[in-house]
């Protein structure tokens, strides 16, 4: 069984993120023999309608669990006094290891993904020594945002996609001590001027395990920034060629031709009527 994380959170114009969740696990589906057990850390947003519709997307064997972010307090509280550019939800995944106690790994994944990829195969990444396998940017941030994190440009990985060694996070002395103080550190540094600080989470993680990420099996491809997206010779190939990748997308929103395979993905879920509409719209 392969053990998939999901935080979500939904207020306001987050409300979309449960449908892509549906989205990106009928893709995973799609793509694995694999049973999947989900397992989605959310607040009091994701009511009992989104947890029921969600409960009922599953195929076969697979499982889905809640996980209330009210059980830590303290986070929960912490996640909403630094929400900004993005969710409170990201926050929360620096908790993970504490959210899910009986886990030892897990696959952590953002909502806007659509596999073209069998998650199998992350899952069977050998960590060896490292803490996780998260896919590299390939691409400089602006200096400052390295050297304040004090990790190479090309040792930056992404958090949209990760298989993490939980007991590593639950071992690191540094990483449990300090978490709290640099995710803080992180916010003011987005507040003074660095913006890429931001991602919040994601600059945490990379302070503290950049030099502890072995190589993702998979392109994880931002699609919709494709056009003038300085890694584009290296992402056509993959596209062009059918090769297995992740594409990252927002695909409610997008408008670029990537977003039909959302919206085709959403039509064997519970929220197949959106998507007849979404189709009844574009035609009409």
């Amino acid at each position: 069984m392969i053990d998939i994380v999901f935080t979500l959170f939904l207020r306001g114009k987050k409300q979309f993120y449960a449908m892509a969740l549906a989205a990106v696990y009928a893709s995973i589906r799609q793509r694995t023999k694999a049973c999947l057990k989900l397992h989605v850390i959310a607040d009091n947003s994701v009511g009992p309608d989104v947890k029921e519709k969600l409960s009922a997307m599953l195929k076969g064997s697979d499982r889905i669990s809640f996980y209330s972010v009210s059980s830590l307090p303290d986070v929960e509280q912490l996640a909403y006094l630094l929400d900004g550019r993005f969710s409170p939800a990201i926050i929360w995944r620096l908790w993970l290891a504490e959210y899910l106690s009986d886990l030892h790994r897990c696959v952590l994944l953002d909502c806007d993904l659509i596999f073209c990829a069998d998650i199998q195969d992350i899952w069977d990444v050998e960590l060896g020594d490292n803490t996780l396998s998260a896919p590299l940017r390939g691409h400089p941030h602006p200096f400052a945002l390295h050297d304040w994190l004090q990790v190479l440009p090309d040792e930056y990985f992404r958090a949209c996609c990760c298989l993490i060694d939980l007991d590593k996070f639950r071992s690191s002395v540094s990483f449990v001590d300090n978490r709290q103080n640099f995710l803080i550190e992180s916010k003011r540094k987005c507040d003074e001027g660095l913006p890429q600080a931001g991602l919040l989470e994601q600059s945490v993680l990379n302070r503290f395990f950049s030099k502890l990420c072995a190589p993702f099996p998979f392109h994880v491809i931002p699609v919709e920034r494709l056009k003038n997206h300085p890694r584009k010779t290296d992402w056509e190939p993959v596209l062009l060629g059918g090769k297995d990748c992740i594409l990252d997308i927002k695909g409610w929103v997008s408008t670029c031709p990537y977003s039909l395979k959302f919206w085709s993905l959403l039509l064997d879920t519970p929220w197949r009527i959106e998507a007849f509409r979404f189709y009844e719209d574009r035609l009409g």
